[in-house]
């Protein structure tokens, strides 16, 4: 039976999301989005105070079961979270949903040592002093993580096997997400470079081992308060029990595919909420706004873009419920379904909210009203966590090839 009421417990949880959003996250986003240099945005007392708020609350860990010291929750409720906190501080939450990535890997390892490393003082944190980061693209390497066969395509972050240890050598891209304020970050690297992109095992560090080095802050044109940066590797020596996935491991590719599925509902989400955001604040401006003696919102064109935008709103919103539904119960989630959700809800997004700066006209452009802020940050999520362009290609991939990839990488790991 399809049920759209939320119960009590997420209704309370979403007033508290919204409340919290409203009154830190926004004010926080908005002042700090201002800031030229983006490294000064990381290093202010403002920025770390946000952050430890949000720890307070426990938004950092509610992808995590309760067995393991996370909130318990599951898809859509977080999904219902993740809307309000979006629409506040699309920025600011980002760096928080992505940094639970090390400890969600660790969790994923079953590996007990790795999860007192790295999960329990993740989730006992509540100064935000634990937060991982994904180290997945590179300068040659992008978004070809599981689809590419040819084994000369590889990362080019090289772990070699000395011993007991693994030496790590190499650079990430300016686009690692929390790179340059995590404390524990996930690599991605080449072990195996005979089997190319099936070759990359991943590994979980602490980020302060010797020879791990960060680049400056990306200045970019949206998500300003998401920090972005390269991260180096200079014979980063690291135990083997760090290798927490291995190339050939049973879990492998289904690690990979849910953590697609994860990253690109969230930022759907992130979509969602920035054309919800921009189209109250024009909704609400149309009704003020006077011209021909009239509000504008009673003017044709202006109230027709206004019901686009509540429609398009509307079908998101839906599809992402449903992608959520669906990605929490089949494991490792349904990679055409969630690439439709993101590409749907992000080309709108960047659709939606130049069309809100249209309803202001001039006024939309300026820094009086949040409209610009919602234009650049909705662009950006047209091109993070893999473009739409290469989602939309994944998600017909597998619609017509359910199986693409998984008989070759069954033989693989059966040959191990």
């Amino acid at each position: 039976m399809i049920e759209f009421k939320l119960t009590d417990d997420q209704q309370r949880l979403v007033e508290q999301a919204h409340q919290f959003a409203k009154n830190v996250l926004r004010p926080a986003e908005i002042e700090l989005d201002k800031i030229a240099d983006p490294e000064e945005v990381f290093k202010s007392g403002l920025f770390r105070d946000v952050m430890r708020q949000a720890y307070k609350m426990g938004y950092h860990r509610m992808l995590l079961p309760a067995h393991v010291g996370g909130l318990g929750l599951d898809p859509v409720t977080i999904t219902l979270i993740n809307e309000e906190l979006f629409w506040g501080g699309p920025g600011l939450t980002q760096n928080i949903m992505v940094g639970v990535f090390v400890a969600f890997t660790a969790m994923m390892t079953n590996k007990a040592s790795l999860r007192k490393e790295f999960i329990e003082p993740y989730c006992a944190d509540t100064e935000a002093t634990q937060m991982g980061c994904f180290a997945g693209v590179e300068p040659l390497v992008g978004s070809d993580l599981i689809w590419v066969s040819d084994p000369t395509v590889r990362c080019r972050v090289s772990a070699r096997k000395v011993g007991d240890e693994y030496i790590i050598n190499g650079a990430k891209s300016a686009f690692i997400s929390s790179g340059g304020i995590a404390n524990m970050i996930g690599v991605a690297a080449c072990v195996e470079p005979d089997r190319g992109m099936r070759g990359t095992g991943l590994f979980i560090v602490p980020g302060d081992l010797k020879g791990i080095s960060r680049g400056k802050a990306l200045n970019k044109l949206g998500l300003r308060c998401l920090n972005q940066t390269e991260v180096f590797f200079d014979e980063v020596k690291v135990p083997k029990r760090y290798l927490a996935i291995r190339p050939r491991e049973d879990n492998w590719l289904n690690f990979v595919k849910s953590f697609i599925c994860f990253g690109n509902t969230g930022v759907a989400v992130t979509g969602l909420a920035l054309m919800r955001a921009a189209y109250e604040e024009a909704f609400v401006y149309a009704q003020e706004r006077v011209q021909g003696g009239k509000p504008i919102i009673e003017h044709h064109n202006i109230g027709m873009k206004l019901f686009d935008a509540y429609q398009t709103i509307e079908a998101a919103r839906a599809l992402i419920w449903k992608v959520s539904w669906k990605n929490g119960h089949q494991f490792p989630g349904d990679i055409p379904l969630t690439a439709a959700a993101r590409c749907f809800t992000t080309n709108n997004a960047t659709r939606v909210t130049a069309e809100m700066v249209q309803v202001l006209g001039a006024y939309g452009i300026t820094k009086e009203y949040h409209l610009e802020k919602y234009y650049r940050d909705a662009k950006l999520t047209q091109i993070e966590d893999g473009a739409v362009d290469t989602m939309a290609v994944a998600g017909l991939t597998l619609l017509y090839e359910p199986e693409f990839g998984q008989e070759r990488w069954e033989q693989e790991r059966r040959a191990k």
